[in-house]
């Protein structure tokens, strides 16, 4: 993905960074938080940690907003996957280990579209006969069974 970014050598590095950074300071706020709320006992034996914390306090419109909030990351993990699926799929195609259609690239935008749509279809295709609840646990890492 780095052809597509203006100035790769120094935009890369510093996003890598930040989105580290950044991404920690919310994990550990978050969780200290949680174990605030509920206490570590209880959050060991849940099987939806934030949505206990948050439950403990009784306010329904902040549990909404917090599981709002963990659909949306789990669709930005699916979306990065489809994001990077594909641009293996363009890299493939550009050494010709697959059709060099997917290599081709949009001459506006210029990303790998018919990558993109393919492995998109094929990701949706794939999905569609799952259960919801597999789909989270794959998307997410956690084991098939604790989704259960």
């Amino acid at each position: 993905m780095a052809e597509e970014v203006k100035d790769p050598e120094k935009t890369i590095p510093r996003s890598i960074y930040l989105a580290l950074g950044i991404s920690t300071v919310i994990y550990l706020l978050v969780s200290i938080i949680a174990v605030g709320l509920a206490g570590a006992p209880a959050l060991a034996q849940s099987s939806s940690h934030l949505a206990d914390a948050i439950g403990s306090t009784g306010s329904t419109g902040t549990l909404l907003v917090i599981s709002l909030g963990a659909m949306t990351a789990t669709a930005s993990v699916l979306l990065t996957t489809v994001m990077g699926i594909s641009r293996i799929v363009f890299s493939m195609a550009r050494s010709q280990d697959l059709p060099l259609l997917f290599g081709r690239i949009h001459p506006r935008f210029g990303t790998p579209h018919y990558a993109i749509a393919i492995t998109g279809t094929c990701m949706i295709a794939a999905l569609l006969p799952a259960d919801l609840a597999l789909v989270i646990a794959v998307s997410t890492f956690l084991p098939c069974w604790y989704s259960t």
